[in-house]
């Protein structure tokens, strides 16, 4: 039930929701410390952590993404 109503938030919301999201993130203490951090791929009208994986990037944190296994 909550994918499909993630799925219905307009795209410019969700969006703005994550830029929003990673303003806050992008301040904390715990992100300007942090020198690996491990991100997600956003899928199923999920918040999209691409501001933060980019802003991280330019700060030449390790970025890690997890590997699924298909079997």
């Amino acid at each position: 039930m909550m994918i499909s109503l993630r799925k219905e938030l307009h795209s410019d919301y969700r969006k703005q929701a994550a830029e929003n999201v990673a303003a806050k993130i992008i301040h904390l203490p715990c992100f300007a410390k942090s020198q690996r951090i491990a991100f997600y791929i956003a899928h199923n009208g999920e918040l999209d952590p691409s501001p933060v994986i980019h802003r991280a990037n330019e700060l030449n944190k390790a970025l890690y993404l997890p590997v699924i296994n298909p079997e």
